[in-house]
């Protein structure tokens, strides 16, 4: 259910968008909580969709999500992300 940006709503956004920013920030919470010595903190986003497909502007912004967690991660709380 994804769209053009110019026809995005705010309902399709938290849609698309959201499970994929729940999930990167509550596998982040959850490896804080138990002190889990990660060695890797891997999150996977494609630029396949900024080339190929401009109508997937919520799954786009879900990836950028996951840029500024793994660059967080690694420049703010010196953990290992990538």
């Amino acid at each position: 259910d994804d769209k053009l940006l110019a026809n995005l709503s705010k309902e399709t956004l938290v849609k698309v968008m959201g499970p994929k920013v729940r999930g990167g920030w509550n596998l982040h919470q959850a490896s804080q909580l138990i002190h889990a010595p990660l060695h890797f903190f891997i999150v996977f986003s494609s630029i396949r969709n900024h080339l190929i497909d401009p109508g997937s502007s919520s799954y786009n912004a879900g990836n950028e999500f996951f840029e500024a967690l793994a660059q967080y991660r690694y420049e703010q709380l010196r953990l290992p992300a990538l």
